[in-house]
């Protein structure tokens, strides 16, 4: 099967723009999920590692994504509960308003984790609950999530202790690499995709903060998405302490409205636009930057637009790959 690399930069003209579409009628919201069940303290251990694997095999995964996820399971039921004093700090992921993320290593068993750490000036019984509602995070597992070891609090910080994602987040690769490529585009879509709707249908739960950072590559062409709001308590702390920079809010939710998984959807298409032209769409660019950024041929592209649309497009092979050279790193996108 080739690997041959694709060109971070694409050609001028490369690029289609979509056609100007009528807006939609509106569309009713879809209804409001509850919070997901809190899981008590203690009841955690007591599930068996058997129970969660059969679940596996009602998910829509191959069966190597399958065997990946039964090994994380594996290493997190070896690992059991967390504190601070099982780790090695070997440095810094990422830093942000939501707190900071260390790469770290398990003293005992070796094993690398992202840990990230949140200061929140809240009362005990609030922390007590946030690393509670946390624990439904041990129930969601899927190959387009990202792992899930634990969470404790110590000296004043909640830790949360993820799958350490060797190709970084999006954002990171985004700055990197100026653009990403459309065809990697679709690939990553596929991939959130497929993670909002597990975390829809098999928990009830909205993500609530879709944005590039919090979607995460490997080198094993694996893409996870993080950061998905389980617990209330947490999102309305944070809130309370944290004011963003930029938003990818949808605009029930900056208004305050009502609002439902629709809203994750938006936020996506706001990222993917993002990756696409290389920088934040809102206020969207004008024709002139968008000449700089794709070159002359857009304009032409522009008119030819319509006709170019009715022709058939070209499938691509099920199982074929895509390679991205960032970070040192291969990362093999399986579409």
């Amino acid at each position: 099967m080739s690997k041959n690399k694709l060109n971070l930069t694409l050609p001028a003209g490369s690029i289609e723009p979509a056609p100007v579409v009528s807006p939609s009628p509106p569309v009713p919201p879809l209804p409001s999920y509850p919070e997901p069940p809190v899981i008590p303290d203690g009841v955690m251990g007591k599930i068996s590692i058997d129970a969660i694997q059969e679940r596996l095999e009602e998910l829509e995964m191959d069966e190597e994504q399958r065997k990946r996820l039964e090994s994380f399971l594996g290493q997190k039921e070896q690992v059991g509960e967390l504190c601070d004093d099982d780790f090695e700090k070997l440095g810094e992921l990422g830093a942000g308003n939501g707190g900071v993320v260390m790469k770290v290593r398990h003293k005992k068993y070796g094993l690398i984790m992202a840990r990230k750490l949140i200061h929140l000036e809240v009362k005990p019984a609030i922390k007590k609950q946030i690393i509670r509602e946390l624990k439904v995070l041990h129930e969601c597992n899927f190959a387009h999530i990202v792992g899930f070891y634990g969470a404790f609090y110590s000296d004043g910080e909640i830790s949360i202790c993820m799958e350490y994602m060797d190709g970084g987040s999006l954002d990171l690769i985004l700055k990197k690499a100026g653009r990403i490529p459309e065809p990697i585009l679709g690939t990553i879509t596929s991939a959130v995709l497929k993670g909002l709707s597990y975390l829809r249908d098999k928990h009830a739960i909205m993500h609530r903060d879709v944005k590039p950072s919090n979607i995460l590559v490997n080198s094993a062409g694996e893409i996870k998405i993080c950061d998905f709001g389980v617990s209330g308590q947490l999102i309305d702390s944070m809130a309370n302490s944290f004011v963003g920079t930029r938003s990818y809010m949808s605009p029930e939710r900056l208004q305050g409205t009502h609002y439902s998984v629709q809203s994750d959807i938006w936020s996506l298409g706001l990222s993917l636009v993002e990756m696409a032209i290389g920088m934040y769409p809102i206020p969207p660019p004008d024709t002139k930057t968008l000449i700089s950024i794709f070159g002359p041929q857009v304009v032409q592209n522009l008119e030819n637009t319509t006709a170019n649309n009715k022709s058939t497009p070209t499938q691509s092979p099920a199982h074929s790959k895509i390679n991205l050279k960032i970070y040192n790193l291969d990362i093999c996108f399986l579409r």
